[in-house]
């Protein structure tokens, strides 16, 4: 199919009320991302990425719970995706910690070994700002 061929489809598509064009609603859709930075990563960037990976718990949570009552298998890839999500900044977080304390070393001064990834990443953050203030 030529480029013309699918421009003819994406319009025919959006006067049928379904997608212009190949939107990926599950990885990237355009509707989170502004000047090629996703919305996710801004709330990392801005809200801390244990707050981040709460967020990706409780959106998993969502899709699954309305799955049957909205968009179906859909909703289940979302709710892999925000899972997906929470274990990439789960294990960023470990390799961090690794990275600047071995294993264990110094962490274990801010949190348990036993604290989930989501509060071990927002005690690197505070750690990163005590170093800041020093």
């Amino acid at each position: 199919m030529g480029k013309l061929d699918e421009v003819i489809k994406g319009l025919d598509n959006m006067a049928n009320g379904k997608r212009a064009f190949n939107e990926d609603n599950i990885n990237h859709p355009k509707h989170y991302e502004l000047d090629k930075i996703e919305c996710i990563d801004a709330m990392e960037m801005t809200q801390g990425r244990g707050t981040v990976m709460s967020f990706c718990l409780c959106n998993a949570f969502k899709y699954l719970w309305r799955h049957n009552r909205k968009n179906g298998l859909e909703d289940i890839k979302k709710a892999k995706w925000y899972l997906d999500k929470y274990i990439e900044l789960a294990e960023k977080s470990k390799a961090e910690i690794n990275e600047k304390f071995g294993h264990g070393g110094i962490c274990y001064a801010f949190c348990d070994t036993d604290d989930p990834p989501d509060k071990i990443a927002e005690m690197l953050n505070k750690y990163d700002k005590m170093k800041e203030e020093e």
